[in-house]
């Protein structure tokens, strides 16, 4: 990871801590427009900064154009995730967009354990 990732990763990750947002009770309902199922590609945790990050895309080839619209329509939002448990995770969202259909996926590392080809469900607020 560069000079640069690494700013902008200790950046947007300051910027979720400082300015949390309210986030509405997440409902299970999976086929929402504003909800998606995705697949990790890598997870990485950053000890010293209390913070875990996932790049993901969407798990399904066929969800990729929607998958693309709500990157770019929510991108730098919070965004609640559920995982295998059930169990429902703040975060926050960048778009890649130097990985093609790629996401970043920031969240506090005791909340959740993601791990590469994990799939969990993003909803968009």
């Amino acid at each position: 990871m560069n000079r640069y990732s690494c700013v902008f990763l200790m950046a947007v990750t300051l910027s979720c801590l400082i300015f949390p947002r309210t986030h509405a009770a997440a409902t299970d309902d999976a086929s929402s427009q504003n909800t998606i199922s995705c697949t990790v590609l890598e997870a990485h945790m950053i000890p010293n900064l209390g913070v875990s990050v996932a790049v993901f895309h969407q798990m399904s080839k066929d969800e990729a154009s929607r998958f693309s619209a709500l990157m770019k329509e929510h991108s730098d939002t919070s965004v609640q995730f559920r995982t295998a448990d059930g169990s429902w995770h703040k975060a926050s969202v960048a778009r890649l967009k130097s990985a093609f259909g790629r996401g970043l996926l920031l969240f506090a590392s005791g909340s959740a354990d993601l791990k590469e080809r994990d799939g969990f469900v993003v909803k968009f607020e």
